[in-house]
């Protein structure tokens, strides 16, 4: 305090002044101190500081135009039936977010198209609110167009605001992808309200463990980058003129092989007499000429330059899909389970980090829903090359070790060499069998080929030596593939009880005992499998599966196995035909783009494989033959009663092949047997339907 004295006065300005300054140059040194660190760690680290670029537009809906959010597009499956709001109550940031009201059963969504970078990890995510969403229905999600991958589904009545999260990785030859925020999705239609808000995507480095990933692969054929303007793409749907050729080549062939059997067999005489009298002009010669030309055909290099011409029409296509499917492996075990369930085991667990499609989700963990043996032959290459195992080149190796199985099994059973080549062609390249080799890299598909491989090897020891501690082993191997080939008992107890090597009634007991033994063991694997995961022995995991769709309401309704699936199930295995959708054709043949060019649940093997017909010319030991019938049809029937037949198949019924190895040899008796004209013809007509497949629809990836 002053006594107001001027000079007292001035002497306590100036100590305020140097106070001052020296408070001031202290704040500028601390600051210094501070800043430059801070400046130099933002500098190096700024992915540490600075969040991740969002790459969508108008996020939070927060900008509207004619009450319509701006950068979002809308969409719905049943026009004009859904209401797209933007709403202000209660927002979760901001101050608006979007709605949809479905009061009737719909698919409708809010998208954006978004520019993205080849082979990188994405995050999408956002929050999300429901009102009176039903559930066994896909709800409210984040999902991408075109594509079947979702976020975790929100159904029923969500008034607080919920996280979800989707994680993509963006394949080779995809430049942009559009981000949709729907209630309901692919097959699947649901009705009530949902709110979406706060949406992002970022680019991230990696996917933390125990999320779901989703690969997104071009729609269309990639075309190679830095040509100049030339299309180099694939053999499949794009310009490339090598299809164009492969197709005109085919149908050819089978046209000239049509003409060729009318001519031969007199097939115009059965047609009516109005138009058989006109084709018997056109199609009977006089005799020298018809003998003139039987000579050229038979000449040896007329006969090799159509059986040449013949092979590469049929054979290219499958040369060319098997290459397409290893090739599409560039995230390896992304699909198939056996990778990530061989990965595991070697760091000594039986749970996954990663939540696949047809997962069991059990106390907050993720389990392989399949059987276990194909990780035994797995495993041994997940040791050595990791991820990047190509499962397809295994079931490859697989499928030559089978074809000279079965080569041998024909000679076991009596097949003249004449017909053995036409059996393999039929069996691996005119049924089911090639669309589980294709498909290799999905865990199913895969799960088919080696159980395949199983019942082969058991077939082969049943028929050949007998031993029943072997073919037992062999029927488990398939058994731990694929649950239904256990029911192939009847027909080993038969074959080993029957065995001309086995003379003794003690020595066939002995060998039966052993072959139930060795199969009870791999019984008692599985339990233990089982259990040691769900603690539960008889609890396969199925009933944990998270399935929407009709899918979801099937097996909500009727469960896994029912009576009620047989109609379904029955009319696609035996009743329906090839079943073509102008949709997703190449673009040479057509500018309609669909998803499915082909329908996804199958062809009915009576027309995909019309060969197996020459089953009712069977001839073989009685008590052989009535085994193999009732191990087959009891197979059968269980595939029967499954909630679902196999989709996504094209030409086949992929579950067929749970009977097919056993099946096979049958049909090569009646074709032995029935001595018809037209068996050979009905092999082709398999193998190309299969390759016209091939050449339509992609390999699953």
């Amino acid at each position: 305090m002053t006594d107001g004295n001027p000079v007292t006065i001035v002497e306590e300005e100036l100590k305020t002044a140097i106070l001052f300054r020296r408070l001031e140059e202290s704040m500028k040194i601390k600051t210094v101190t501070i800043v430059i660190p801070v400046i130099f760690f933002c500098f190096f680290f700024p992915a540490h500081v600075f969040s991740t670029e969002n790459l969508l537009k108008n996020p939070g809906m927060e900008n509207i135009s004619g009450g319509k959010p701006d950068h979002w597009n809308t969409w719905q499956f049943n026009q004009s039936l859904a209401r797209f709001n933007i709403d202000t109550k209660d927002p979760r940031e901001g101050n608006r977010y979007a709605t949809i009201v479905c009061e009737s059963e719909n698919d409708a969504r809010y998208t954006q198209e978004v520019q993205v970078k080849e082979n990188t990890l994405y995050k999408i995510s956002g929050w999300v609110k429901t009102g009176n969403v039903r559930t066994g229905f896909l709800g409210a999600n984040l999902s991408i167009i075109d594509r079947f991958y979702t976020s975790r589904s929100v159904t029923g009545t969500i008034n607080n605001w919920k996280y979800l999260e989707l994680y993509i990785k963006i394949a080779r030859g995809i430049k942009k992808i559009t981000i949709s925020l729907g209630l309901g999705g692919y097959g699947s239609m649901n009705t009530g309200i949902v709110s979406f808000d706060d949406i992002r995507m970022e680019e991230i480095s990696q996917v933390p463990a125990g999320m779901e990933l989703a690969y997104i692969e071009p729609l269309e054929p990639v075309k190679e980058g830095n040509n100049e303007g030339k299309d180099i793409t694939t053999a499949r749907g794009g310009q490339f003129p090598l299809v164009t050729i492969i197709i005109i080549i085919l149908v050819l062939a089978l046209a000239g092989g049509g003409i060729f059997l009318v001519i031969k067999f007199k097939l115009y005489q059965k047609l009516p007499v109005f138009l058989g009298n006109w084709l018997q002009s056109v199609f009977s010669p006089p005799p020298e000429e018809l003998k003139g030309l039987q000579r050229i055909i038979r000449l040896p290099y007329i006969k090799a330059a159509g059986i040449l011409i013949l092979t590469i029409a049929l054979g290219l296509p499958f040369f060319l899909d098997i290459y397409e499917s290893i090739k599409i492996e560039p995230y390896a075990g992304n699909e198939n389970h056996y990778v990530y369930l061989a990965k595991a085991i070697l760091e000594g667990h039986l749970d996954i980090p990663y939540k696949l499609h047809d997962i069991a989700i059990f106390k907050g963990k993720y389990y392989v829903i399949y059987p276990p043996f194909p990780v035994v032959l797995v495993l041994p290459f997940v040791a050595l090359f990791g991820m990047k195992t190509k499962v397809t080149i295994i079931g490859v190796a697989l499928a030559i070790v089978c074809c000279i199985l079965l080569y041998r099994i024909l000679a076991k059973v009596h097949i003249e060499a004449k017909y053995r080549l036409w059996i393999l062609l039929a069996f691996f390249l005119g049924t089911g069998y090639w669309l589980c080799l294709r498909n290799s890299q999905g865990v199913a598909w895969f799960a088919h080929v080696v159980s395949v491989f199983g019942v082969l090897l058991a077939i082969h020891e049943g028929l050949g030596r007998g031993n029943g501690f072997l073919t037992g082993l062999f029927l488990g191997m398939a058994f731990l593939s694929r649950q239904l080939s256990l029911f192939f008992v009847f027909f080993f107890i038969v074959a080993i009880w029957t065995n001309e090597k086995r003379k003794s009634t003690k020595n066939k007991i002995f060998h039966a005992a052993g072959f139930l033994g060795t199969l009870g063991v791999c019984v008692l694997i599985y339990l233990g499998y089982n259990y040691i995961r769900f603690g539960n022995f008889f609890d396969t995991g199925y009933s944990y599966l998270e399935l929407g769709g009709f899918m979801g309401e099937r097996i909500g309704r009727h469960g896994q196995f029912s009576i009620f699936h047989i109609p379904f199930n029955f009319v696609y295995m035996f009743l329906q035909g090839f079943h073509l959708n102008y949709g997703d054709w190449p673009s040479w043949v057509t500018s309609v783009h669909e998803w499915w060019p082909i329908d996804p649940f199958g062809t009915a093997i009576t027309f995909a494989s019309p060969f197996i017909f020459y089953v009712i010319r069977a001839k073989w030991k009685k008590s052989l033959l009535a085994a193999a019938w009732v191990s087959i049809i009891i197979v059968c029937i269980g595939t029967l009663m499954y909630y679902n037949n196999g989709w996504v198949q094209y030409n086949t019924q992929r579950f067929s092949m749970d009977f097919f190895p056993l099946f096979i040899v049958i049909v090569a008796l009646g074709i032995q047997h029935g001595k018809k004209p037209f068996w050979k013809a009905l092999i082709l007509f398999s193998v190309a339907m299969n390759a016209l497949t091939m050449l339509i629809i992609p390999p699953a990836g």
